[in-house]
């Protein structure tokens, strides 16, 4: 179902790892998706280890977000996964 179906997120948020291979292309190629689909997606720069899971926490758990989608390597991904994963409100992830 696409985002102007009932169930689609209206609001996702993209957590970046801007060191991973191909993140600048991904980062792209998602802008342009959710934005076809009419999804208004937000995406938040990584700097250090750490940061995927602060900004999970905050602002993906905070920040009224249907979604929490994650481009970088393993660690980034776990770092997010990890930071949602005991709250039963959290968004999905992916």
């Amino acid at each position: 179902m696409t985002a102007r179906g009932s169930d689609a997120a209206r609001r996702a948020l993209l957590i970046v790892n801007p060191y991973a291979s191909r993140a600048d292309r991904v980062r792209r190629g998602a802008v342009r998706a959710f934005a076809a689909e009419g999804v208004a997606l937000d995406v938040q720069l990584t700097s250090k280890v750490g940061d995927s899971g602060r900004i999970a926490r905050e602002q993906g758990l905070h920040g009224g977000y249907d979604h929490v989608f994650v481009c970088g390597g393993d660690g980034t991904v776990v770092e997010a996964i990890a930071a949602l994963a005991d709250d039963p409100s959290s968004p999905a992830v992916g």
